[in-house]
């Protein structure tokens, strides 16, 4: 039923509008939340060679500025072992609320044991934990929800019916579990819609492209293309441009990369998923000082996101945007730190 709430909310003004998924993300009013005192935050970031992971630290950094809280950043490197070495090392700086944006689930569960143990509070970002200790909240997307929006938005714009070619990214992830499901999901209701491929693209372009490319072998009439990344729709663009197919059929994807917004702004992308990974670190921070301050927060909060068409590119601000939120909690109602704040009786 909770899911069903956060489609409603989303769905109602996304897929009329085009416009924000339960809020602005773009709105630039800082978070007038002052911490009870100086606090030291320990942030562990997966791997800062992507650009992705580049703006959630630039909201990390930006909102921890606002509100004069001290950084000790450190990064993993996509290195399970080198995440809890982190973990231990910021316990042993004794900070006061360690973020983690983790290398997968199960170590991220080992990560907040760990802080567990030490009594230090922890908030994951960008990815869920599993197993092991608890977390105070974790920031990050919806994935299914977005997967079933766009999903949507994607049989409508070829009328209900068609061909679809799915590529997927790295077979068994999360992320990936949850946009297959999205896109199958919806698909139930759209019986004229056929699935021809789902294949593996491992979030790579090149790959991508290739198996976009034996795709187009017996489907020139492909009406659609859902990919789980917008690096992998710049492979799909490739292999249907070879085929005198661009623009032709309809392609949708996910992030809302820089890469994408320029191909949409052209007319080779039809759309993406927009995320503002920057205003997801911001808050991660802002829930931090909340649970230090001692006020409630929701253990889940889910970012808002939109889907990007040529229609609405400026209302998008891009992954370095802007704005913390309201953003969506379990039940499906919209989240605010502002109001929590303004009506927290323990002030």
């Amino acid at each position: 039923m909770k899911r069903i709430a956060v489609f409603a909310l989303i769905v109602a003004t996304l897929l009329s509008t085009f416009g924000w998924a339960a809020s602005s993300v773009g709105a630039a009013t800082p978070v007038e939340i002052k911490p009870a005192k100086p606090y030291t935050f320990g942030v562990v970031y997966n791997n800062l060679v992507y650009p992705w992971y580049q703006a959630e630290k630039k909201g990390v950094e930006r909102q921890a500025e606002r509100m004069g809280i001290k950084l000790i950043s450190l990064e993993s490197r996509d290195d399970p072992a080198k995440e809890l070495a982190n973990i231990e090392d910021l316990i042993t700086k004794k900070v006061d609320l360690i973020i983690l944006l983790g290398t997968d689930e199960t170590t991220g569960g080992k990560s907040a044991q760990l802080a567990n143990d030490a009594n230090v509070p922890l908030v994951a970002l960008s990815r869920a934990t599993r197993g092991g200790g608890k977390v105070v909240c974790t920031v990050d997307t919806n994935t299914v929800v977005q997967a079933e929006t766009i999903a949507k938005y994607m049989a409508e714009q070829v009328g209900g019916k068609g061909k679809v070619a799915q590529i997927e990214g790295v077979p068994g992830v999360s992320n990936v579990r949850m946009r297959q499901e999205g896109l199958a999901s919806i698909l139930k209701g759209y019986p004229d819609i056929k699935m021809i491929a789902d294949v593996p693209g491992y979030f790579d372009p090149a790959k991508a492209e290739a198996a976009m490319n034996d795709i187009l072998v017996a489907n020139k009439d492909v009406s659609a293309v859902y990919t789980h990344n917008d690096g992998m729709m710049v492979g799909v663009r490739k292999a249907l441009e070879a085929a005198g197919l661009l623009g032709k059929a309809v392609t949708v994807a996910f992030d809302g990369e820089p890469v994408a917004i320029d191909a949409i702004k052209n007319g080779t992308q039809t759309a993406t998923m927009g995320v503002v990974p920057a205003q997801e670190g911001a808050m991660g921070v802002i829930v931090g000082v909340m649970h230090l301050n001692g006020m409630p927060v929701p253990q889940h909060i889910y970012t808002p996101s939109m889907i990007v068409t040529k229609d609405n590119l400026g209302k998008f601000p891009g992954w370095d945007g802007e704005g913390i939120g309201p953003f969506v909690d379990t039940d499906g109602k919209a989240w605010d730190p502002l109001n929590q704040w303004a009506n927290w009786s323990g002030k």
